[in-house]
């Protein structure tokens, strides 16, 4: 497609431009969007479901401003219509978040029709009560549902329980997938206590966030070069950290907790080859 749009940008009523308008009106209507019933959505906390990032169907939408040929945009946006309105009844058939956000995140701007209305309807429907976000959770049972929630409902009657499941379910994962491993922490202090202090110093010039996955659950978010301390309950702990660079993989290990505190500095090594 590229080639004829390249074509038409420089030669507009050029010899060749009726078939190079005909090519890409085609080769527009043959491309494909997701399919909503067989592809899950995949969807970070950092701004949730209420932020889309547009796909590269997008393009699609600087068309207008490219071309001047009224009959070709016509007919391209006549096929394109006919595309989302295809795509719009699925999405109303599923009638689900992620069928919606779907829609949001694939269809050109000018065709979005009411889905945004249709979408935050059930939002606020799904999400408006404790009670139904909770519901809701668990049942769908991921990290981005249980941090919405906590987001949501930071004094709910459940937020120690979704933190819990939101960061097993973190350290589950970057356990499942390729990760470096932790340093083990320095045992400072002794105590008889139930219940153990690890101090985390993160000497990166990312933010880090640690999971700890066990007796208890919870997570400590750190600035660059910052130091924190976390309380937790003695034991077993699955330990997993990450950083707010994609680039950066993901580390993890294990401890056993038996109380009094404990030292931790977590950094970042670069290596060439």
């Amino acid at each position: 497609m590229g080639n004829y749009e390249h074509y038409l940008e420089k030669y507009p009523t050029g010899r060749y431009a009726g078939e190079a308008y005909d090519a890409v009106v085609r080769l527009w209507d043959e491309m494909d969007f997701y399919d909503f019933q067989d592809i899950p959505i995949s969807v970070s906390n950092e701004g949730f479901y209420k932020t889309f990032h547009k796909s590269a169907l997008n393009n699609y939408e600087r068309l207008d401003s490219v071309y001047t040929n009224a009959d070709f945009l016509a007919k391209l946006h006549d096929k394109m219509e006919a595309k989302c309105r295809v795509q719009y009844d699925i999405a109303m058939q599923l009638n689900t978040l992620d069928g919606w956000a779907h829609y949001l995140i694939h269809a050109p701007e000018r065709f979005l029709f009411d889905a945004q209305e249709k979408y935050d309807e059930l939002y606020n429907k799904v999400w408006g009560t404790e009670k139904d976000a909770w519901d809701y959770a668990t049942e769908r049972n991921t990290i981005a549902d249980y941090e919405e929630y906590e987001l949501l409902y930071p004094n709910g009657k459940h937020v120690k329980e979704a933190e819990k499941r939101a960061v097993d379910l973190r350290v589950s994962d970057i356990y499942g997938r390729e990760h470096g491993s932790l340093p083990t922490m320095n045992k400072t202090s002794y105590g008889s206590g139930a219940s153990s202090t690890v101090w985390v110093e993160n000497s990166t010039s990312y933010v880090l966030t640690v999971y700890y996955s066990g007796t208890d659950g919870k997570r400590l978010t750190i600035s660059p070069y910052g130091r924190q301390a976390i309380t937790l309950t003695n034991g077993q702990y699955r330990i997993a950290a990450s950083v707010d660079n994609s680039s950066v993989r993901p580390f993890a290990g294990s401890e056993t907790l038996t109380g009094g505190e404990y030292n931790v500095k977590y950094y970042i090594m670069t290596s060439r080859y």
